[in-house]
């Protein structure tokens, strides 16, 4: 168990493994979770609206992927690579996908609800003949060395809590977090297919980019523009 305790806030409980048997990642798969990685979940208060808790995980996202970059420009090699944000929360870079963010809401026996975050970071290379997930990439394909797992999820834990909180001093707004969250949005320009949960494919286009809201936004070949909530996306 960590816990962080923000400047005017109480302690955020956090709970850390270095394995997990049972990840699970967005619309309903699994997440292999092998020893090496980094899986954190910790819980934030967050009003009751759909719309907030798809808003929360790009902050989320937003927070992980400035915490990563510093950590990977800390310790990597010359072939230091960018991460970037795949939309809506998962962290990329040339390899493939580095890390992915699962929220719930969850109620209390007082009837309030709180958000379970969960991350989980593929930070070394596990070896040894174990799984690992198709398209993984590790912090160390491109560090030189790799940081101590426990600092690391209290500098994410941190992160992530500072990034929530001046999200929630703007009024669970998405819009002041815009411009950073495209400034490290992967896949600008790009024509992608948009999924849901039973593999379907539910929009098309090139991405443009993204609303106040943190919507996707995606322009047909008939030049219109369309908003989508939420969905994997891949390109076509």
């Amino acid at each position: 168990m960590l816990a962080h305790e923000a400047s005017g806030a109480s302690a955020t409980k956090a709970v850390m493994a270095l394995a997990q048997t049972q990840g699970r990642g967005r619309l309903g798969r699994s997440w292999v979770s092998p020893p090496g990685g980094l899986y954190v979940s910790l819980a934030l208060e967050l009003p009751d609206t759909l719309q907030r808790t798809a808003a929360l995980s790009l902050i989320v996202s937003l927070a992980l992927q400035s915490e990563l970059t510093e950590l990977a420009r800390a310790n990597a090699s010359k072939d230091y690579q960018a991460i970037q944000i795949k939309w809506p929360n998962d962290l990329v870079c040339e390899q493939g996908k580095l890390a992915g963010i699962l929220i719930e809401l969850v109620s209390l026996p007082s009837g309030e609800k709180t958000a379970i975050v969960g991350v989980g970071v593929n930070i070394k290379y596990p070896g040894n003949g174990t799984e690992c997930a198709p398209g993984a990439a590790y912090l160390s394909d491109f560090c030189q060395q790799t940081p101590d797992l426990q600092q690391a999820a209290r500098q994410m834990i941190t992160a992530i809590q500072d990034q929530y909180t001046a999200w929630k001093e703007a009024d669970y707004d998405f819009a002041p977090f815009k411009e950073d969250y495209l400034a490290n949005l992967s896949l600008i320009g790009q024509c992608v297919t948009v999924s849901n949960h039973r593999g379907e494919a539910i929009a098309e286009g090139t991405v443009k980019g993204i609303d106040n809201q943190g919507l996707l936004l995606l322009q047909g070949n008939d030049q219109l523009i369309s908003k989508v909530a939420t969905g994997e996306v891949t390109l076509s």
